[in-house]
């Protein structure tokens, strides 16, 4: 069960966070909320850590799969929020959590879906643990002060398989919105559709 798993990361992001503001870790070693930075490497070898802000206002992770259907018809979408919002300051990241996703096939899916941002796997689910994902997609907005935004990137899918003619609201770009005009994010958390992240 997945409860478990999710009570062991809690458990310890709590130390973290006491360690971060302890000053026991340095400041390169806990990421946005004081979480315990994660490190994965890019389809061409490069190391990232998604929970680090550099010079990002933002660093958005999105959860995908090679293979689920919902993830994948989102591309389009997902790629136009690249586009509109890494001019404002945002970083994204795209992780497979396919434990058994080759570097072959993980370009072919980038290339197959014209993604054009770091794309990075994460076979032993660390940074899936780390923030708590259930679902793919599912995305995350990280700030200096922590998780902006969590959930659905719209509500374009009403639940599993039930799919609206157009989604009615925006929450990623809502959120995203939010951020860079300093306003906190008013719904923060919603409900993520998607196939769901099989643990280990």
């Amino acid at each position: 069960m997945r409860g478990a798993g999710v009570l062991g990361t809690k458990t310890l992001g709590v130390v973290l966070v006491a360690f971060c503001l302890g000053g026991l870790f340095s400041l390169a070693a806990c990421g946005p909320g004081g979480r315990q930075e994660v490190s994965l490497d890019d389809l061409e070898g490069q190391a990232h850590s998604p929970l680090a802000l550099s010079e990002a206002k933002a660093n958005v992770v999105i959860f995908i799969t090679n293979d689920c259907p919902i993830a994948n018809s989102y591309a389009p979408e997902i790629q136009s929020i690249i586009s509109d919002y890494s001019p404002r300051g945002a970083a994204f990241f795209l992780v497979h959590v396919d434990p058994d996703l080759t570097l072959e096939k993980a370009k072919k899916h980038a290339a197959e879906y014209g993604y054009e941002c770091v794309i990075l796997r994460d076979p032993g689910q660390r940074l899936v643990r780390e923030l708590e994902a259930q679902v793919a997609p599912e995305a995350f907005v990280l700030t200096g002060k922590g998780v902006a935004y969590r959930g659905r990137i719209d509500d374009l899918f009403a639940d599993l398989g039930k799919k609206r003619r157009q989604a009615r609201n925006r929450d990623l770009r809502n959120a995203l919105d939010s951020v860079f005009s300093g306003k906190p994010v008013s719904n923060s958390r919603t409900e993520a559709v998607g196939c769901f992240i099989p643990e280990l």
